[in-house]
């Protein structure tokens, strides 16, 4: 009992020495005092490498497709609704950025795609969805390979996509509106709404609602 106390004096430091070392081994990282989940601050620290000064649109984009969410951005105004085409074409392309982003794929709603996004002769594996969004340039998809595009209520300047396979589907419906057309000549695998059919100059797609033309397309209603 003479040292009863020294003891517990010695177990109460040991407590507080170990409680100490656990928060610095597993406590929350700088990153983490966002309330982004450890997956989205991985790829918010590998795309701030490569691009400079996210928009808000950015951001929530990159944490979105972390995440397996929707990047909803029709809160945002200004230039904080605006995502840099080169910046979502190196998220869908990069192999370490790609590899970040779930089996939900990018799904975009209420943002401004600011330039022309080329994706040509690229592979993507995940789909690939917009909604109420602006395209300002034109979607260069010439020869390449997705999963599935799909296109609601957006506006581009044009798609070209002449030879692109599009495995489970190319949708472009509710308001979707292209002012240069769009060019699917050549491609395979080309599925919208419920038809799907191709041949060497022209695809023939279902769809609910487009306001496009084009003579290498012929549109069914």
């Amino acid at each position: 009992m003479k040292y009863s106390w020294r003891r517990r004096a010695w177990i109460r430091s040991l407590i507080l020495f170990l409680s100490l070392e656990c928060s610095t081994c597993f406590g929350s990282s700088p990153s983490d005092t966002s309330g982004r989940s450890p997956a989205a601050s991985q790829l918010i620290n590998l795309t701030e490498e490569r691009f400079h000064d996210l928009s808000a649109a950015e951001a929530k984009l990159v944490e979105a497709v972390a995440d397996g969410t929707d990047a909803d951005c029709t809160k945002f105004t200004g230039k904080d609704r605006t995502i840099r085409s080169d910046l979502l074409s190196w998220l869908c392309v990069n192999p370490g950025a790609a590899a970040q982003i779930t089996s939900q794929g990018v799904s975009i709603l209420g943002a401004e795609i600011e330039g022309v996004l080329n994706l040509e002769w690229t592979k993507i594996s995940f789909p690939l969805r917009t909604r109420q969004c602006v395209f300002t340039g034109a979607i260069i998809l010439r020869n390449s390979r997705l999963a599935v595009l799909d296109l609601e209520d957006t506006s581009a300047k044009a798609i070209e996509g002449e030879g692109l396979i599009a495995e489970y589907g190319v949708f472009l419906r509710h308001g979707f509106r292209a002012e240069g057309g769009v060019d699917l000549r050549n491609a395979r695998d080309v599925l919208a709404s419920t038809q799907s059919y191709c041949s060497s100059s022209a695809v023939t797609i279902s769809v609910e609602s487009i306001s496009v033309m084009r003579s290498s397309i012929r549109w069914m209603w």
